[in-house]
């Protein structure tokens, strides 16, 4: 199995793990419920768990692509309706869909997959996540004086220096993604950018405030995110992805 999937199961069981400790999935979907938020939990848990055994992978990278998706349309959907003209809106909505690509090249390295279908789904699960990481870099500027404030101060040349390279980053590799010209260099790249954050950025959060479920939350899609560009990179390694 490759490490990209692993890191993308890793990272998405741990935000069911963290709907169980806090009682609820991420802050902009809170359930009616807590027997809701255990039973998406259990589908975040479970689906992830199964892509760490063989033949059950591509079932578990469909079924995690089909809840993203989902929650995608009912949780951020109607906001992204309501304000189409609010970056925020269209981050939320991006931030889901990213996951749900997670699933689908999941899906596309499962030992079990055939082919030639798997081919085309890591295609359209790289444009896909290309034009999400447009969303990421629009909203680093859109945003960038609370996005600086999540920035190391030690950290040189600066706050808002950062906002803006790690803004051009994100969109800079979603457009190599998207073009298909250096696709693999720019997930690569991207893999460790979204490392760093979860190590400079959100690990501290959790340090100074480890009962905020906010910080927990925002670690783990972070990781998982992680998991989504590096499992580009494998596509493209293992020439799934051919083009």
């Amino acid at each position: 199995m490759n490490i990209g999937t692993r890191v993308y199961g890793l990272g998405v069981a741990a935000m069911g793990v963290t709907a169980v400790a806090f009682h609820a999935l991420a802050p902009a979907h809170p359930p009616a419920n807590d027997a809701l938020a255990y039973a998406e939990a259990a589908i975040l848990i479970l689906a992830s768990l199964a892509l760490y055994l063989p033949r059950a992978s591509a079932a578990g990278g469909l079924v995690l692509a089909a809840y993203f998706t989902l929650m995608a349309l009912v949780s951020a959907g109607p906001p992204l309706v309501a304000k189409p003209l609010v970056v925020g809106s269209w981050e939320d909505f991006a931030e889901l869909v990213a996951l749900a690509t997670g699933g689908v090249v999941a899906y596309a390295l499962a030992p079990s997959a055939r082919a030639d279908r798997a081919a085309l789904v890591a295609r359209a699960g790289r444009l896909v996540f290309g034009l999400c990481l447009l969303v990421f870099g629009a909203a680093h500027f859109a945003y960038a004086k609370y996005t600086a404030s999540l920035v190391p101060a030690w950290l040189p040349p600066g706050q808002m220096a950062w906002t803006y390279i790690t803004g051009i980053a994100q969109a800079a590799a979603g457009l190599a993604l998207l073009s298909g010209v250096r696709a693999r260099l720019a997930a690569i790249l991207l893999t460790t950018m979204y490392g760093l954050f979860a190590v400079l950025v959100h690990a501290p959060l959790i340090l100074a405030s480890p009962h905020v479920r906010f910080n927990w939350n925002e670690l783990f899609e972070t990781l998982a995110l992680m998991g989504v560009a590096w499992t580009m990179a494998d596509a493209t390694a293992h020439r799934v992805d051919r083009t």
